[in-house]
């Protein structure tokens, strides 16, 4: 295994010494320093055993790196020329780039995965021993040390000027400095949760911009040329742009706002789920007059709405009938808790979308592959928005989990043994998140996603309301009521006393009990 991993900067680099300061905590963007920078070679314990922190993040490192299947292979160089016009061609400096390897994982390692003994200040006093670790100058001292048995961890530096490492970011061609720090993270978050549960609610601050490891990963698999694109005649060859990098930076920037939403709520849920009431299943229905009536008053929208530039901005389209009818209950529920709780700002709803029929798994396979996506609606909103501007606002968030995306992220993987644990790993009793998202709702273990099965939104006790929905697919499921459809809500209580008076809901929806 080899890998690179750089932390961020809190203080002006020591160039008389020619390194950065690390901190592991806090993982964002390597600041490079004039003259080099660090990469952590797997090997012999031995090798990596010449100060005690070394050992402790060793031991961190090595299980971290077994958590998802991306990281491990080998180290290649994509050294490429320049030329520009009426100049000659110069040599680009060398870039070490990783190249992806999921072959080698050890998955019960999740389980085993503690990282918090790290003692930090001691790891940075080792990265300020520079001078103790060789130093990699050509490729030939990479692959030598590759040849050795990859237990331990060997500290090596190598030469990367400053302006080639901005300049390989901006072009979304980077050496590899961003990948370790998304797995790095990745095993916090799975450690914070196998060590009591209570899932994003548990996490620290730190461990929230997800997206900066998937933006790291897309770029260093487009460095290196899976998605290849051809140079156009008499046109030098350029490095690719890869489209899975532009997808999963597109999705994934506006899944890092909803975990920084998520830590705004993380106190306040935490404490206030203690005393939560429990939640029941109610059923509702909507007979087809009243579903024609809820196209026909709020299908389109007017000049006047907030709604209609936004729509036309995202390019959504006309509401569909389900779409109102999801916006019409959550309108109803999020008024409800916001009489219940007036102090919180935001409610918190997530859509779990079905994903596993569309990376590409057997029709056999039966694990759960929904990906939830928490939508946030504030009181503002709540004021301003119709039900049309409600509808257009979830089919914005819906989409970014479109098939498109869902194939992408299967392109990540490169074999359908490794779809199936990319899928396990969004299965409620074993997700790093899901677990904790649907503890509330034991009903939803059992659920079959997609492949005809129920479409469903939830809300977990400790996020909101404590509300959840799901719109039967298949017409036999309503053999009471014919002519209506029929939906299955769990909600508390006093949540559910508020929306019976709901007076926009009460207009298309019967309570059936």
């Amino acid at each position: 295994m080899v890998a690179t991993y750089t932390g961020s900067v809190y203080d002006r680099p020591r160039r008389s010494l020619g390194v950065q300061e690390y901190d592991l905590l806090a993982i964002d963007y390597v600041q490079g320093t004039a003259d080099m920078n660090f990469a952590f070679f797997f090997d012999t314990p031995e090798a990596g055993a010449q100060h005690p922190s070394t050992k402790c993040l060793h031991e961190s490192l090595v299980r971290a790196i077994q958590l998802f299947p991306i990281l491990t292979g080998h180290i290649v160089n994509s050294r490429r020329g320049y030329k520009s016009r009426g100049k000659k061609k110069t040599a680009a400096a060398d870039r070490w780039t990783v190249v992806v390897d999921p072959s080698h994982i050890n998955w019960p390692a999740i389980s085993e995965c503690r990282l918090d003994h790290v003692p930090f200040a001691q790891v940075k006093e080792t990265m300020y021993r520079w001078d103790q670790w060789p130093v990699a100058t050509k490729m030939a001292d990479l692959h030598s040390m590759q040849a050795q048995p990859l237990f331990g961890v060997h500290i090596v530096r190598y030469a990367c000027g400053a302006t080639s490492i901005h300049t390989k970011m901006r072009h979304q061609v980077m050496d590899g400095n961003g990948l370790f720090r998304f797995y790095f993270t990745w095993a916090r978050m799975c450690a914070h949760i196998h060590r009591g549960g209570g899932g994003l609610v548990r996490l620290t601050v730190a461990d929230y911009p997800l997206c900066d490891r998937l933006i790291c990963a897309s770029k260093i698999i487009g460095s290196n040329g899976l998605t290849k694109q051809k140079p156009k005649s008499g046109k030098s060859a350029v490095e690719p742009c890869s489209k899975i990098a532009g997808c999963v930076y597109q999705y994934m920037a506006k899944f890092e706002v909803f975990l920084r939403r998520l830590a705004r709520h993380r106190r306040w849920h935490a404490v206030r789920a203690k005393s939560l009431p429990p939640a029941r299943i109610h059923r509702f229905a909507v007979s087809q007059e009243a579903l024609h009536s809820l196209k026909l008053r709020f299908g389109t929208l007017g000049a006047c709405s907030p709604g209609n530039a936004f729509i036309r901005k995202h390019k959504i389209g006309y509401m569909t009938t389900n779409d109102l009818l999801l916006a019409l209950f959550w309108r109803a529920v999020t008024r409800a808790h916001a009489i219940i709780d007036p102090t919180d700002p935001y409610t918190c709803m997530s859509i779990a979308c079905d994903i596993r029929k569309r990376i590409g798994l057997p029709a056999t396979y039966t694990g759960n592959a929904s990906f939830p996506l928490p939508i946030h609606l504030t009181k503002q909103m709540m004021q301003t928005h119709t039900i049309a501007d409600t509808a257009a606002y979830i089919r914005y968030h819906v989409n970014l989990l479109s098939p498109e995306f869902a194939r992408q992220m299967g392109n990540l993987l490169v074999s359908e043994k490794l779809m199936k644990r990319f899928a396990a790993m969004f299965h409620p009793a074993t997700s790093f998140f899901m677990a904790s998202a649907l503890a509330g709702f034991p009903m939803f273990q059992s659920l079959d996603f997609g492949m005809g099965g129920p479409a469903h939104i939830d809300i977990p006790p400790y996020l909101a309301p404590g509300f959840s929905i799901w719109l039967p697919t298949n017409p036999q499921e309503n053999i009471f009521e014919p002519q209506c459809m029929l939906m299955n809500i769990s909600l508390r209580d006093d949540v559910f006393d508020y929306v019976l008076h709901d007076p926009e809901f009460r207009t298309f929806v019967n309570v059936i009990y």
